[in-house]
């Protein structure tokens, strides 16, 4: 929802938001800076449309605060960013307290995809995967692609996350860091 011409703050937003809803979205997402719980919860109260957020934060404290204070209805954490599988599941089960969904912010690579879609099959309360099918050089190389069909994904099976790592190219894009 952000654009460079409209000013990102929670009166805007509402505005905007009200507009959009005869279109009848199931979420906005990020519609304001990660940190402005207080306008979250005044756009969560003030619009019928569920509002997601949460792929910029990283911590189970910080989602804490998406879920008290400002009042979100789905959160989306990123297992790379918010501490991992484990850390997801805590902060999924947070999420299934407060009777919230959660759909993984899932934006990179292959892997990143099959490490969101072994989390949200886990979880009782996920409804959607986000899925880029953006063709990049890491996308394609470094693992098989995940299969969608009629709009479904099947969980890898294989061991680990269940698909199979291109070693050769992992390394091309591998950083070093010493």
């Amino acid at each position: 929802v952000p654009s460079p011409d409209y000013p990102i703050d929670a009166v805007n937003r509402i505005n905007l938001v009200k507009e959009i809803e005869q279109y009848k979205p199931y979420w906005i997402e990020e519609p304001l800076f990660p940190d402005d719980l207080e306008g979250y919860r005044k756009l969560s109260e003030a619009v019928d449309t569920r509002i997601a957020c949460g792929e910029n934060e990283s911590t189970r404290y910080g989602f804490k605060e998406l879920i008290e204070v400002g009042k979100v209805d789905i959160l989306q954490p990123d297992v790379t960013r918010c501490g991992g599988l484990s850390e997801a599941k805590k902060i999924a089960d947070l999420a299934q307290v407060h009777h919230l969904t959660v759909v993984p912010h899932c934006w990179s690579s292959g892997i990143v995809e099959a490490a969101s879609m072994h989390f949200i099959a886990s979880l009782p309360n996920a409804c959607f995967l986000e899925y880029c099918k953006a063709e990049t050089p890491i996308r394609q190389e470094i693992s098989e692609e995940i299969v969608i069909k009629d709009g479904y994904a099947e969980v890898p099976q294989k061991p680990g996350l269940g698909i199979e790592i291109n070693e050769d190219a992992l390394q091309k894009y591998a950083a070093n860091y010493r």
